[in-house]
C-alpha cells in the first residue's frame, strides 16, 4: 500500500497543483494515505535536490488539523507526521495547504 500511496501522490501532483487538500481520518486507507503523503512531503522538504516534476514547484506545506471538541492546530508536515500516533483517529479533518512557485511561461 505504501508504494501505491507514493505513486498516487506523484500522479496527483504531476497533473495538478492543488491549493488545498482535505483528508478525513478514521478509514484505514485514508490513514495510510495521510501517513504516506506526510512522509513524501517531509522527504521533499529534507532533500537537497528534487527529482520529480512537481517537487521542483512546491514551496511549502502547512497542515491544519481539526479534531473533536474544537481542537484546531496548524502544523508543519514533520510535526504532523510525528504526532500521528498520538492524535485522535476517528473522523478528524486534516487540511493540507500547498504553496507553489508561480508558473513560468516560455
Amino acid at each position: 500500500m505504501e508504494k501505491e500511496s507514493h505513486a498516487l501522490v506523484d500522479g496527483l501532483f504531476c497533473i495538478c497543483r492543488p491549493e488545498s487538500l482535505l483528508l478525513v481520518s478514521g478509514c484505514a486507507r485514508n490513514d495510510e494515505f495521510i501517513k504516506s503523503l506526510c512522509e513524501k512531503l517531509v522527504q521533499i522538504e529534507n532533500a537537497a535536490t528534487n527529482a520529480n516534476c512537481w517537487q521542483h514547484h512546491l514551496k511549502g506545506v502547512k497542515i491544519q488539523h481539526c479534531g473533536r471538541k474544537g481542537y484546531n492546530k496548524t502544523l508543519t508536515c514533520e510535526a504532523f507526521l510525528d504526532s500521528l500516533q498520538t492524535l485522535e483517529t476517528e473522523g478528524e479533518d486534516s487540511f493540507f495547504y500547498f504553496k507553489w512557485c508561480p508558473k513560468i511561461l516560455p
